[in-house]
């Protein structure tokens, strides 16, 4: 995990590129952000699904529509919002060499959650988690992150270098 010295309290981004080697259910693969050095928001290939894009809470679930396809070749560009004021959270997948990523903002994300901390009360983040694991017997093989970004707008976490599919 890694701190940070910004305190987001309001919106805040993140995002990090992805590829993992096998599919399967109860094994997960993405990133927390995190106040303090607890969990609070997870976004990624999600537990208990197969090889799905989704957000939760920490210690919750929510699984999404989105194919995050493991094995060579399946890099992803994973982007999250949380709106800490409005207490939501969104998430969309890019596949590199596949899919555009937007210059804008998107209108609308391949997943999101409402009352992501259903315990009330406010809190902030400064810091983010990589987490790749499985279950009992169940791996995702070999995880390969990068570029792993924390800002306050789309443009901070995406470089303002669109990367557009060939």
């Amino acid at each position: 995990s890694r701190s940070i010295t910004n305190k987001y309290s309001t919106v805040v981004y993140a995002a990090y590129i992805v590829n993992f080697q096998y599919g399967g259910s109860d094994k997960w693969v993405g990133a927390y952000l995190m106040e303090d050095g607890v969990n609070k928001v997870y976004f990624g290939e999600m537990g208990g699904q197969d090889q799905k894009l989704g957000v939760h809470p920490a210690g919750g679930s929510h699984g999404g529509g989105t194919t995050l396809s493991a094995g060579t070749g399946n890099d992803y560009v994973v982007i999250l919002k949380y709106d800490i004021s409005a207490d939501h959270a969104y998430v969309s997948s890019f596949q590199i060499g596949t899919e555009s990523i937007p210059e804008d903002e998107p209108a609308s994300w391949d997943v999101d959650y409402d009352n992501v901390n259903a315990d009330g009360g406010g809190f902030w983040i400064n810091g983010i988690k990589l987490e790749a694991g499985g279950g009992t017997d169940v791996t995702p093989g070999n995880v390969y992150f990068d570029e792993v970004r924390m800002g306050g707008s789309w443009t901070d976490v995406t470089g303002g270098n669109v990367v557009d599919a060939p």
